[in-house]
C-alpha cells in the first residue's frame, strides 16, 4: 500500500504496481485482519490495538485506491469490476486464423486475424479494423501478446490483426517502421481484393501498438500516406492512412529513454541499443529516423496515449511530453494516465488497466471510424 501511495521510493515503491491486480486480494485481506484484530481485542487482546489501528489504515488506504479506480473508470465512459479483478486466469480468447502477411529477406511476418461472428462474407455491411502492433524492447516478442484484448474487440464486432515485424539484432531501425507499412498496404489489399480481410473498410482502420509496438504503430500510422518511410513490401501497393492511432506506454522518445537508464536489454546495454546498433552519441541520425518526432505536423491522425502513472520503465513524464509535442505541431492527441499502473499492466487479465484499456480502444475505434 505504502508503494502504491508513494511509487517513487526504493525498494517499496515498486511493490505498488500489485495493486493493478491484486486490490481484490489485498482489500480482502485488509478487512480480514481488521476483522480478527477487533475480535481479538474483544476477547482481552490490549496489544492487539496495534493490529486494529494497522488494519484501519490499510482498509482505508486499500479503499481510497478502490474509490480511484472506480472514479476514474466513470470519467472514462466504464465500471471497474471487482468481482472481475478476482480472476486473474480467465480462459483466453484464440484468433481466427494465422496467415503470411509477407515474405522479406527470407523472413516471413505472420499476422493472427480476429474475425467477429455474424459480419457478412459478402462484405455488404463493413467494419472498423485494428492493426495491432506488439512490444518487446524491439528484440522480443510477437503475435499473441494481448489476446483478451484483441478477443474484446472482435467482440464488439471490430477486426483486429495482430501482426509481426523484423526483430533486432540485427539493428532493425530502419526495416521494423517499414514492415509495419507493409502490413498496413496488405490490409487494404486485402480489403479491396475482397481477401480475407472483405469485410474492413480501410477508411475505419485505427492502428495500435503496445511499448515498442507503441512507437512502430506511431511510425507507421504517421508515415502512411507521406514519403517519409517506405513500406518493405512495394508489390502490396501503398499503405491504408489510419483514422487514429493508439499508442499503449510508447517507447517514442529512445534517444530520452536511453539517457533514463530506464531499461537494459543485458547489463551493461540499454535500450534500445540493439535496435539502433549503438548510443544516441555514435548514432544520433538513426535515432532521430526512429522516433516518431520528425513526423509531427498538424494533418496527424488522431491520436490516443494510454500510459501508467507509475510506469518505471518508459517514465510518465515522457508520455506527457509527447503528448505536447504533437499538440504544440497542431494534431489531436488525448493522454490518459492509468493510475497505479506500471508498464505492460495492460496485459494483465482482468486487472484494472486491463478493463480499462479495452474500453478505452475499443471506443476511441468506434469513435475515430465511425459506421
Amino acid at each position: 500500500m505504502i508503494g502504491g501511495y508513494l511509487p517513487r521510493l526504493s525498494v517499496v515503491g515498486p511493490f505498488g504496481a500489485i495493486v493493478n491486480t491484486g486490490l481484490p486480494w489485498i482489500l480482502g485481506a485488509a478487512a480480514g485482519g481488521t476483522g480478527l484484530a477487533g475480535l481479538a481485542m474483544a476477547l482481552g487482546g490490549r496489544k492487539t490495538v496495534v493490529l486494529l489501528v494497522a488494519g484501519l489504515m490499510l482498509v482505508g488506504g486499500a479503499g481510497g485506491i478502490a474509490y480511484r479506480f472506480a472514479s476514474f473508470a466513470e470519467q472514462h465512459g466504464t465500471t471497474y469490476d471487482l468481482l472481475r479483478a478476482l480472476d486473474g486466469f480467465p480462459p483466453i480468447p484464440q484468433p481466427t486464423a494465422n496467415v503470411v502477411f509477407a515474405s522479406i529477406d527470407g523472413v516471413d511476418l505472420h499476422a493472427d486475424l480476429w474475425l467477429p461472428d455474424g459480419i457478412p462474407s459478402d462484405a455488404s455491411e463493413s467494419a472498423p479494423a485494428v492493426v495491432f502492433v506488439h512490444g518487446g524492447a524491439f528484440f522480443g516478442g510477437g503475435p499473441g501478446t494481448r489476446p483478451l484484448l484483441l478477443g474484446a474487440l472482435r467482440t464488439a464486432g471490430i477486426v483486429a490483426v495482430d501482426i509481426d515485424y523484423r526483430l533486432a539484432p540485427p539493428p532493425r531501425w530502419d526495416q521494423a517502421p517499414r514492415d509495419v507499412l507493409c502490413a498496413l498496404a496488405w490490409v487494404r489489399k486485402e480489403g479491396e481484393e475482397a481477401g480475407r480481410l472483405r469485410m474492413v473498410d480501410p477508411a475505419r482502420v485505427v492502428i495500435v501498438g503496445e511499448s515498442a509496438g507503441g512507437n512502430l504503430a506511431m511510425m507507421g500510422g504517421y508515415a502512411a500516406g507521406t514519403d517519409a518511410i517506405a513500406s518493405s513490401c512495394p508489390d502490396q501497393g501503398a499503405p491504408l492512412v489510419p483514422a487514429g492511432v493508439v499508442a499503449i506506454a510508447p517507447t517514442a522518445d529512445l534517444a530520452g529513454i536511453w539517457q533514463d537508464e530506464s531499461i537494459y536489454e543485458v547489463p551493461g546495454r540499454r535500450f534500445p541499443e540493439s535496435y539502433t546498433g549503438g548510443t544516441p552519441a555514435q548514432f544520433p541520425e538513426r535515432y532521430e529516423a526512429a522516433s516518431p518526432f520528425r513526423l509531427l505536423r498538424a494533418s496527424l491522425p488522431r491520436t490516443l496515449i494510454i500510459s501508467g502513472e507509475i510506469d518505471r520503465l518508459v517514465l510518465i513524464e515522457r508520455s506527457i511530453a509527447l503528448a505536447d509535442r504533437i499538440r504544440a505541431a497542431g494534431a489531436e492527441c488525448e493522454l490518459v494516465v492509468v493510475p497505479f499502473a506500471g508498464h505492460g499492466s495492460d496485459g494483465e487479465p482482468n486487472s484494472f488497466a486491463d478493463q480499462l484499456s479495452q474500453t478505452l480502444v475499443r471506443d476511441f475505434v468506434l469513435r475515430v471510424a465511425p459506421g
